[in-house]
Parts: structure tokens; C-alpha cells; sequence
């Protein structure tokens, strides 16, 4: 009996290749993603601060609200620049989010027609093996059977 071979082992192998790279590339677009979420929840949480600290003043100048004022907008636009990146980050993801279950459905298939192969052969191997045992059999029982006559 030959030993099982699978001809499509190296595809089958580089297909994993892919299929690994990809799901490590999306790990690493999605800590990027939830970095810049954090990000977003640091601005806002300072901006928040600091316009509670300057309500809370009971009396404010115009410098304060000149202040307040230019925080504000200093903070929307790191808001903006965050946002543009969460946005192009979020459709990075979902772009090889979808080539990374097409890397695992291929994946999926080839091993799928490799079990499929291999049982064949194991079901064709024991089939042989069952075959020649008969032989086998026959073979001595004739023998023995010329041997007694």
C-alpha cells in the first residue's frame, strides 16, 4: 500500500499562509481602530473637564471664554483628524474582514477535499488490504487442499 498524498498540499498550506497573515493584519487594523476610539474618549473626556472647571467658576472673564473658546475649537479639530482616521480604519477593517472569510472559506474547502481524499483512500486502502488477505486465504486453502489430496 502507498502511503496517502495529498497533490494539493502546497496550496492547501499556502492557502493557510494567507488565511494567517490576513487574520493578523486584522488584528492589528483592530487595535489600531480601538486605540483611536480611546483616542476620541480622552479628547472628549478632557474637553468635558475642562468646561466643567470653567462653568464652575462663578465668575468668568473674557480671557476665560476666549480660552474656553479656542479649547473648543482646538478640540474639534482633533475630533475631525480622529474621526477621519476611525473612518478609514473602520473601512479598512470590514474590507479584509470580508478577505479574511474568503481566505477561510478556501481554506475551509481545501481541507474539506483533503478529509474527503483521505477517507477514500483509507476506505480503498482497507478494501486492498481485505483483498489480499482473501488471496491470502484462498492461496493456503488451495494449498493445503492440493496437500491432503
Amino acid at each position: 500500500m502507498k502511503a496517502f498524498r495529498f497533490k494539493l498540499q502546497k496550496v492547501l498550506e499556502w492557502r493557510e499562509m494567507q488565511l494567517q497573515i490576513a487574520q493578523e493584519k486584522l488584528e492589528q487594523l483592530q487595535r489600531q481602530l480601538d486605540f483611536l476610539n480611546q483616542q476620541e474618549e480622552k479628547i472628549l473626556a478632557f474637553y468635558a473637564e475642562a468646561e466643567c472647571k470653567m462653568l464652575a467658576c462663578p465668575v468668568l472673564t473674557g480671557c476665560e471664554l476666549q480660552a474656553m473658546a479656542g479649547l473648543k475649537q482646538r478640540t474639534q479639530q482633533q475630533l475631525d483628524k480622529v474621526r477621519v482616521r476611525q473612518i478609514e480604519c473602520a473601512a479598512l477593517v470590514a474590507d479584509l474582514r470580508g478577505r479574511t472569510l474568503k481566505a477561510r472559506q478556501d481554506h475551509l474547502v481545501l481541507e474539506k477535499l483533503r478529509e474527503h481524499r483521505l477517507q477514500e483512500w483509507r476506505y480503498l486502502s482497507a478494501r486492498e488490504l481485505e483483498s489480499t488477505a482473501a488471496e491470502l486465504y484462498l492461496a493456503t486453502w488451495t494449498r493445503d487442499a492440493e496437500d491432503e489430496h
